[in-house]
């Protein structure tokens, strides 16, 4: 298992692990993970979810979410979608 990457050089990213430092390319499927928590991780720490917002109200979520759930929704078109959540009530 890895750490988060510790440098990324051109297409390359070095991390931490268990047996030291090791390189993986962007294009990799480890890569991609690696650079996916890093993308995630940062959203968070930046509070990026209070950004998107529905008639002015913040929707509490990530624009891929909303952007994921707008496709699922098209392709599926529910009858009736209920959405429940925890702050304010839920999201958009």
């Amino acid at each position: 298992m890895t750490s988060a990457p510790i440098l990324v050089k051109g297409n390359i990213l070095v991390a931490e692990t268990g047996q030291g430092r090791e390189a993986f390319s962007i294009y990799s499927a480890r890569g991609f993970q690696l650079l996916t928590e890093l993308w995630v991780r940062s959203g968070w720490q930046n509070r990026i979810f209070y950004e998107p917002t529905w008639m002015g109200i913040p929707a509490l979520q990530l624009a891929e979410d909303l952007l994921m759930m707008q496709e699922l929704i098209f392709e599926v078109r529910p009858e009736v979608i209920v959405e429940t959540g925890t702050a304010d009530g839920g999201g958009c």
